[in-house]
């Protein structure tokens, strides 16, 4: 080989090697609850239309209470109305993605998330992850706050692990529980559907249709909702927020809290028709939010 023609092979190398490394493909995956599922996120309540297909969706909803099969309640897990799939699909317009997989389980608490982590499998791809779970570990518990965080940060810290053990040069972001209490304080009150024969309100959302909010109500008609639930909610969130500073230095991923997703806006149009899940609106907002946070 001429001795002119080898540094031009070296640099055409190079170069290659250079862009390979530029244009490598990420990988995005989201852990949690109803709320990363898209739960009822296709509607709002601050235009329902028709209340027909809300009878419809209490119906299946009944039947999935009694009968914990998920079947019933799939049509109204959109996943491609999450915060999560608008982060995606924003990423994927600057970025190669290797997959976006969404393992979020409506019902599910943080005690779930090892299993929906040990679902994804391992992977070499540069993986971008999030966990944004533990409103349902609130639910009718009156346990001390400083007991709650500390199981559900003993639950959050084995899927984390485990999640560290499947990837290699990845970033897990770690979301901060929601203030429940907020949502009851908007939307107490609120209209959101109205004929001669009558009117439906939030209050009929959280006490006769749609029985996953009946506690918080409850709690909220007491005036005791914000003192249950804002000590629990910022003991987990600490808990959250210190965690980072706890990962072992010799593990090969990076874990991330992001204290500004605590501040996320409450306004009627973010919600769904049960005055408690997220609309597309309100997903789609999260998302924004998230995704000036997210470091590549």
């Amino acid at each position: 080989m001429s001795h002119f023609l080898k540094p031009f092979l070296s640099l055409l190398v190079l170069l290659v090697a250079q862009s390979s490394a530029g244009s490598q493909s990420i990988r995005l995956e989201a852990y949690g609850d109803s709320l990363t599922a898209g739960f009822v996120s296709q509607t709002n309540v601050t235009n329902v239309p028709s209340i027909k297909p809300i009878s419809v969706m209490l119906s299946k909803m009944m039947m999935f209470h009694l009968s914990n099969d998920l079947k019933y309640v799939a049509p109204y897990s959109r996943k491609d109305l999450s915060w999560f799939h608008h982060v995606a699909t924003e990423v994927a317009k600057n970025y190669e993605i290797a997959g976006f997989l969404n393992f979020a389980v409506p019902k599910h608490h943080s005690y779930h998330l090892p299993g929906q982590v040990s679902r994804a499998g391992a992977t070499k791809d540069r993986t971008i992850a999030f966990f944004f779970v533990g409103h349902n570990d609130l639910l009718q518990n009156y346990n001390e706050p400083s007991d709650i965080a500390k199981e559900f940060m003993a639950n959050i810290s084995a899927a984390a692990k485990k999640w560290d053990s499947l990837h290699e040069g990845s970033t897990l972001y770690l979301l901060p529980v929601g203030s429940i209490h907020q949502v009851f304080k908007i939307l107490s009150g609120y209209v959101w559907y109205e004929t001669d024969q009558g009117q439906y309100q939030c209050e009929d959302s959280w006490q006769k249709l749609f029985v996953y909010a009946r506690w918080y109500h409850e709690l909220y008609k007491q005036g005791r909702l914000e003192s249950v639930l804002e000590p629990r909610i910022a003991a987990m969130n600490q808990s959250l927020r210190s965690y980072p500073h706890q990962w072992e230095s010799k593990r090969q991923n990076e874990v991330v809290y992001v204290p500004q997703m605590e501040n996320i806006t409450y306004l009627p149009e973010y919600f769904a028709v049960d005055c408690f899940h997220l609309s597309a609106k309100g997903q789609h907002e999260m998302g924004e939010l998230l995704l000036r946070e997210l470091k590549f």
